[in-house]
């Protein structure tokens, strides 16, 4: 018979309703105890109430509210059972949440499983935070938003998903099979078994103890962390993936392919970076055996160590100050190296024409450079460039030994570079764009100068020789005062003019026997035309003059007489060097060195005019085109196709593309929508030089030319002239001479501060648009030059 007792409620038979704590036919309890044969229905257990179930008992359709509590143990039945916020389910039975009447459960309710417990099908969104003890199973588990599943040592998990916003911690000791992440979170202190496939996405963290790897098909999206003393192996990483090794932990084998980041703190070996795939090297951090192939990238940040490591041709290892070198880095020909002075190792530069390394910061380089190659045959140079030395800035160079060659600079100070066999070395000092020095090995090219006894190659001139002149039409002779030469490493990213490759002018090119054989010049080589200089690639023609594109690299040379001159090169007039200020980056030849001269100016000092403008260039270029026109010259690049239409549209900066509605008196209206405070003004663009043609002496990438702009809005018009007024702005060019300005094909219009709801119309004025280039195609070809 059921009966309080000490304040306990001994259920042995069908009570219903009532709260608990409570009274029974008048005595009061505070526990609720239901026993074999005892039924505990559509009851509310309050906070501070405890209802215990036992074997061959039932609690039916109860209510646990805040602070109560459920127990149902080994034996005993629950059903249809109602979880506030707040309240606590023990479950020591087995206990199927889909047969058994689902629980009714709210956010931040809790249900430990205890030893003997087995629950099935449990959906922690609802039910808050799901604890299983040891001895304690759960299966069929779905941890959603808020929801949380804690396994202690001895528990067991089974069939669990994890979505976004859920979360599930696994105690060193625990079990787990067939477990799916699919956008939440997984800390575990012990191996995890995943379904096929099962990481889909969200966060897996391995605490220490943990070795795992061969995952192949990751989802995207996922984060893999290594806390210390976890491992990871034999992975790949792929797409919208990242792992984070932290001090203490280990990656081994993992592949990162486009996409996948590896970020490390810890020790990562063996590591393979496909292309688009990125190591980032922290402080304390360790990335060693690591392979990087064509378009992968390894960082390092000051403090990370880059150990064993092999760069090929197109991928980037990239060291900053502070960071460390602490094996060999193996970079190929293609490969770019940036490395600080203090980084240590050694770089083995392997293959000929290797140009990537660069070297920064101040002071001299620790690290020991292996492969520097003395190969001197054309475009097979290595090349290294040093970021905080100034070409301009270097007075001499010794070799205070085989290894070391030492760069003595204006200041009085000097740098050393530790390149192995570096005596037995020619070299060139030449810069890239921003001055900086760059130290190369320099080959022979046999281009022929003429001189009053014959022909002589010209890396052979030396000061002092006699050639053969040009000075007002009068052939004489002057004396070689200078001869210097350096080095061009080919830029394919920048147009055929501005990325270094030399012009190949063909024999017979301008008349027969000039050149008598192929001449080949950079693209600001002039050659001496109708009395004028033109730069060679201003007679570019793509048949008898084109862009030479089978080099990579080259050596090209000047020599420079006492008065500047028009010298004779393989049959053709050209010019000798006028130095307007470049002289640093030549290497001189001879045993004369010249430092400290004055700069000398094309106005003053030049022995015949340049030439630039249309109409002075056009005439010899369409001289030269006829001749090759006409004697069916081979065609090296074909001709380009352009179109006068602008595709003038804007795109807001909420990244709307908003298209012209009409334009009138050359006028382009544009219907502009509520909350647009600035566009940019896209369009087609070309340079003039590839559009109209290489005698257009103007190499700007040009969109449209605008002059006024107006703009109507919540019921009143305003001129903008920001575009006319700002030189800061983005994609203008410099104002014309008339109040107007060219835009790139992309340029940023600030419309200023608007009305909330408003919709205005803005008006440009398009002064002039076009032609512009649709399909370029080039050709290849091959041989010397001179500059």
């Amino acid at each position: 018979m059921s009966h309080v007792s000490n304040g306990v409620l001994y259920v042995d038979g069908y009570i219903q309703s009532g709260t608990d704590p409570g009274s029974f036919y008048g005595s009061s309890f505070s526990s609720v105890n239901v026993s074999s044969g005892g039924t505990y229905a559509s009851a509310t257990v309050i906070n501070g109430g405890t209802l215990i179930v036992q074997s061959g008992g039932i609690a039916f359709a109860d209510t646990i509210s805040s602070g109560g509590t459920l127990t149902v143990l080994a034996g005993g039945s629950g059903s249809y059972i109602t979880l506030a916020a707040g309240a606590t389910f023990n479950v020591g039975t087995t206990y199927d949440n889909q047969h058994q009447g689902s629980l009714t459960a709210l956010s931040g309710t809790t249900i430990n499983v205890l030893s003997g417990g087995a629950l099935s099908n449990p959906d922690a969104a609802n039910h808050g935070t799901i604890n299983v003890s040891k001895g304690g199973v759960v299966s069929n588990a779905i941890i959603s938003s808020g929801g949380g599943l804690t396994v202690s040592s001895g528990g067991t998990v089974s069939t669990a998903t994890v979505n976004a916003g859920g979360s599930a911690t696994f105690s060193a000791g625990a079990t787990t099979s067939a477990l799916t992440l699919n956008g939440g979170t997984i800390d575990t202190y012990v191996t995890p078994n995943f379904v096929a496939g099962g990481v889909v996405s969200g966060t897996l963290i391995f605490e220490s103890g943990v070795s795992d790897g061969g995952y192949q098909k990751l989802g995207t999206g996922v984060t893999i962390e290594l806390k210390s003393g976890a491992s990871l192996s034999n992975s790949t990483i792929g797409s919208g993936n990242t792992v984070a090794v932290w001090s203490g932990a280990t990656a081994s084998g993992l592949v990162m392919s486009s996409g996948g980041g590896l970020g490390v703190a810890g020790v990562a070996s063996n590591t393979t970076v496909l292309n688009g795939g990125v190591v980032d090297v922290g402080s304390g951090g360790l990335a060693t055996g690591t392979t990087v192939s064509s378009g992968g990238t390894v960082y390092a940040a000051s403090g990370g160590t880059i150990g064993t490591t092999t760069v090929s041709s197109g991928a980037t290892l990239s060291a900053a100050a502070g960071a460390t070198l602490s094996g060999t880095v193996t970079t190929t020909n293609g490969a770019k190296i940036i490395i600080p002075t203090t980084a240590g190792g050694t770089v083995n530069l392997q293959g000929d024409s290797n140009v990537g390394l660069t070297i920064t910061g101040s002071g001299s380089p620790t690290t020991v450079i292996s492969g520097f190659s003395a190969n001197t045959t054309a475009g097979t140079s290595d090349g290294i460039t040093l970021e905080s030395v100034k070409a301009a800035d270097v007075v001499a160079v010794s070799y205070p030994d085989t290894d070391h060659v030492t760069f003595t600079l204006k200041d009085g100070s000097a740098v050393s570079l530790n390149i192995i066999g570096v005596k037995n070395v020619g070299y060139t000092l030449s810069s890239d764009s921003s001055g900086d020095l760059v130290y190369e090995v320099c080959f022979l090219a046999d281009t022929l100068v003429a001189g009053p006894n014959g022909d002589t190659v010209v890396q052979d001139l030396v000061p002092g020789d006699i050639i053969t002149s040009y000075r007002d039409g009068v052939t004489s002779s002057s004396k070689v005062s200078w001869a210097g030469k350096a080095h061009c490493v080919i830029r394919p990213e920048k147009a055929d003019d501005e990325a270094g490759y030399p012009v190949r002018i063909v024999k017979d090119a301008i008349a027969l026997g000039v050149p008598f054989k192929d001449l080949l010049v950079t693209s600001e080589h002039c050659l001496f035309l109708d009395g004028k200089f033109i730069p060679a690639r201003m007679l570019v023609n793509g048949r008898s003059i084109f862009f030479d594109k089978s080099f990579t690299s080259y050596d090209y040379f000047h020599i420079e007489t006492e008065d500047h001159s028009v010298i004779v090169a393989n049959g053709a007039l050209t010019e000798s060097y006028l130095d307007t200020g470049n002289r640093r980056a030549f290497r001189q030849e001879g045993n004369v060195f010249v430092f400290g001269q004055q700069a000398k100016s094309w106005e003053t000092d030049a022995a015949a005019p340049l030439a630039v403008s249309r109409e002075l260039v056009e005439p010899a270029y369409r001289l030269i085109e006829q001749r090759a026109q006409v004697l069916q010259f081979e065609i090296q690049t074909p001709a380009i196709t352009t179109v006068v239409e602008s595709d003038l549209h804007l795109v807001s900066n909420n990244g709307h593309r908003i298209e012209a509605l009409r334009t009138v008196d050359g006028r382009t209206m544009f219907m502009i929508p509520d909350g647009v405070n600035s566009v940019q003004v896209v369009s087609n663009s070309s340079r003039p030089s590839d559009a109209i043609g290489p005698f257009v002496d103007d190499r700007r990438m040009l969109g449209v030319l605008v002059s006024d702009i107006s703009f109507f809005d919540s019921g009143v018009t305003k001129n903008i002239s920001t575009h006319l007024s700002d030189d800061t702005l983005s994609g203008w060019h410099d104002r014309e001479h008339a109040p107007m300005r060219w835009t790139n094909g992309n340029a940023f219009l600030p419309l200023g501060e608007r009305m909330p709801g408003s919709i205005g119309l803005l008006a440009l004025k398009i002064e002039a648009a076009g032609p512009y280039v649709v399909r370029s195609s080039e050709s290849v070809d091959s041989v010397l030059k001179i500059a």
